[in-house]
């Protein structure tokens, strides 16, 4: 009964969501944007104008691929996938870090230029066409093959929902393709013109030796600050559970360490014999996820990194669906009390949009839960 009234509650929600609409891209604001950055990084300022294309005969695309480190390494993924489908295409990317984009995005060979994101606005007139990823993937253009837009046919209804109302039209659409057994990939797949997403992992550069000489899983507890709110991002797990299981870990395998990763304004979780907390670039922790037995964590980037380096993962989550964006080799926990909750407010991400005080379906995900699961995994793959 609970759980028909809180489906309920989310649905209409969801109903209300649908009734808004996205803002437009600012000119005035990307402009400003882009000045600041090329007045910072003056060889870049022919960027703002000129392309750098070296290579003939090819279609250039431009791709503004927007959101988190897991967003990012999904679109990574996707890049891939146009290689093996249309290698006539070249990429430039364009996102929030051009320096943070060479990790990501340098080794893939179809992938020509890194730039600021705010230059695409300027810049999108250059191509054949354009593609911006976030939940899904649109695509713009004048010169778009046929074969990509009659893959785009069999999401079109779908495609124009997202179209008219962007991101509030999320959780509906994470719903439906649910029920057609479609997840993450396979929608930004569908919705660029791409029919097989292949293995779904990115490619990054080759991690060196991990610095740890002693065996070790990886955590992390996600960031604590989310969207300058200072507060814990709902899709978190409780620092005190965090604790309780890591002393459950290392009671358990006490020759196996636990070393925890993340960003410099998490908070460190007593028990960790080692705590690597802003204090990492992307190569070492790379490195460091390499040599891992198993990753824990919530949905989050690093998640998307472990895939990348071969490591499984132990996944929680709460407001995310499950279903929709874990990789099936993880271990994906989903709360037993409600969850999949994502994008039916504006502010799901930091306040639970069903009122509770703390994120309810975190708080349903006890220490005991995830740790019995834990050992179930660990045995079932043989991680150990």
């Amino acid at each position: 009964m609970r759980n028909n009234l809180l489906s309920e509650q989310l649905l209409a929600l969801e109903k209300k969501e649908l009734t808004k609409f996205p803002k437009k891209d600012s000119w005035l604001r990307a402009f400003r944007k882009s000045i600041g950055y090329c007045l910072k990084y003056p060889q870049e300022f022919s960027s703002l104008i000129f392309p750098k294309h070296k290579t003939t005969g090819k279609m250039y695309v431009g791709i503004k691929a927007g959101g988190g480190m897991g967003d990012l390494l999904r679109a990574n993924s996707l890049i891939q996938a146009f290689s093996l489908q249309y290698p006539n295409i070249l990429f430039d990317v364009f996102l929030n870090s051009p320096e943070k984009g060479k990790f990501l995005f340098g080794e893939l060979p179809n992938v020509e230029n890194i730039y600021y994101e705010h230059l695409f606005l300027f810049r999108k007139s250059f191509y054949s066409f354009t593609i911006s990823t976030l939940q899904v993937a649109q695509v713009k253009g004048k010169n778009i093959p046929q074969e990509i837009i009659d893959v785009q046919n069999k999401v079109k209804d779908l495609l124009d929902l997202y179209n008219a109302h962007g991101e509030f039209s999320y959780h509906y659409i994470v719903r439906n393709c649910i029920a057609k057994g479609l997840d993450f990939m396979d929608v930004l797949g569908l919705t660029a013109g791409i029919n097989q997403m292949g293995d779904k992992k990115a490619i990054l550069p080759t991690p060196s030796l991990t610095p740890v000489t002693k065996k070790y899983f990886t955590f992390s507890t996600s960031s604590n600050i989310r969207d300058g709110a200072n507060e814990q991002a709902t899709k978190c797990w409780p620092h005190t559970y965090w604790v309780e299981l890591i002393a459950k870990l290392k009671a358990t395998f006490p020759t196996i360490e636990c070393i925890q990763l993340g960003e410099a304004n998490a908070t460190a979780v007593a028990g960790a014999n080692v705590t690597y907390l802003g204090k990492t670039n992307l190569q070492t922790m790379l490195s460091i996820m390499k040599g891992s037995l198993l990753h824990l964590d919530c949905d989050c980037g690093l998640v998307h990194i472990a895939k990348a380096v071969g490591v499984k993962s132990v996944v929680l989550f709460g407001p995310s669906s499950s279903e929709y964006v874990g990789y099936r080799e993880n271990c994906n926990i989903a709360s037993p009390y409600c969850g999949n909750c994502w994008h039916t407010t504006e502010s799901w991400n930091i306040k639970c949009p069903l009122g509770f005080k703390k994120a309810k379906c975190m708080d349903a995900l006890t220490p005991e839960i995830v740790f019995k699961k834990t050992i179930e995994f660990i045995k079932k793959e043989g991680i150990i």
